[in-house]
């Protein structure tokens, strides 16, 4: 199964607007749903850098694990995480129209899967 196979699997099956994983570089390595969003990949590793280190400054000892946000206007959530493949820091971003059940599960299981598929 190729990636962009598997992101539009998960797309379908977890009910998700759109899909993207993006490199240290803010660049989309893969996505599925949406065309590709230059704007928001490219400010996405500053900010969660800044995410890191408002874990830090809160002394949360496991950092950033999953975030979200909520936009002022359509009917989705944006969930992100950042995760590695083989040393390589890469972020997954996801628009779901509700949480998923064990939403930080479910994102870890597909940035594990992404990982094996790189």
């Amino acid at each position: 199964m190729s990636l962009q196979d598997y992101l539009n699997e998960q797309c379908k099956s977890l009910g998700f607007k759109w899909l993207t994983i993006i490199g240290v570089d803010g660049l989309t390595i893969c996505n599925s749903g949406i065309d590709e969003q230059f704007e928001l990949a490219a400010l996405l590793p500053d900010w969660m850098d800044t995410s890191h280190k408002l874990a830090k400054a809160a002394k949360l000892e496991n950092g950033m694990g999953l975030i979200c946000l909520v936009p002022k206007s359509g009917g989705y959530l944006l969930l992100m995480r950042d995760f590695e493949v083989r040393g390589e820091r890469m972020f997954i971003l996801v628009a779901t129209p509700k949480i998923p059940a064990k939403a930080a599960n479910t994102i870890k299981g597909i940035c594990d899967q992404v990982e094996s598929l790189l």
